[in-house]
């Protein structure tokens, strides 16, 4: 699930739709999820819902923290963490094992497996 659910209603809909979606999943079946990050730089210029397209594609970005609060308990959440803090994986690797990096990042991803 890349990309997308920050697009898809408010957050009791993202909620319901991913405890939907984690009922496709097997046993012990892997997901991963991206979404926009709510960093530094959004919440100062105030950009945290917006839309594209001439306003037919909304967003609203995702603090890190909170996204982990949208997973049903049947997903066993084993990573989050911040991405395209400097579009460079290598450096992107480095910065994340830094404290508070979560707020940089401009994507947030989550991976984990269903364990319910």
């Amino acid at each position: 699930m890349a990309d997308f659910i920050q697009h898809i209603g408010n957050r009791d809909v993202q909620k319901q739709f991913l405890s939907n979606a984690s009922e496709s999943l097997i046993l012990g079946g892997r997901f991963y999820l991206s979404c926009f990050n709510l960093n530094i730089k959004n919440y100062i210029k105030g950009d945290i819902q917006g839309a594209y397209a001439n306003g037919s594609i909304p967003y609203e970005r995702i603090h890190h923290l909170e996204l982990h609060q949208l997973f049903p308990q049947q997903l066993s959440i084993e990573n989050i963490y911040p991405m395209n803090i400097f579009h460079t994986p290598l450096l992107d690797r480095i910065a994340r094992s830094f404290p508070f990096s979560g707020f940089l990042g401009r994507m947030t991803v989550v991976t984990g497996r269903k364990v319910q």
